[in-house]
């Protein structure tokens, strides 16, 4: 089982809960976050902050998989996945919702 917090504003802090051992320390955001997600298959683990970006991290090795930094004007707010793990839909304090194809990242709609 694993846990996530936020520490220092900017570093996402993954935990092992039965162990209780931190796993790793994710450093990517340059502003303070926000917002994450925990995919229900729990392969992903995606963060928004600050920094206007989106990023999507493996949950198997916590490579980093994707930088999505031109979504936004201004800061992400939250985020939802739909149900089947194929879209995602990153709300910003700029008032829009992007829907990104996690097959193909860097198609986005904007709402």
């Amino acid at each position: 089982m694993v846990g996530l917090s936020k520490t220092n504003l900017e570093h996402l802090v993954v935990y092992h809960l039965e162990e209780k051992v931190v796993l790793i320390v994710l450093k990517e955001h340059q502003g303070m976050i926000n917002c994450v997600l925990l995919s229900q298959k729990r392969k992903m683990i995606i963060s928004g902050g600050d920094d206007n970006c989106v990023l999507i991290h493996s949950t198997g090795n916590f490579l980093l998989l994707h930088r999505l930094d031109k979504l936004h004007m201004s800061d992400v707010r939250s985020m939802r996945m739909n149900p089947f793990e194929s879209y995602l839909l990153p709300a910003g304090h700029d008032k829009r919702i992007n829907m990104i194809s996690l097959n193909n990242p860097e198609k986005v709609i904007t709402c």
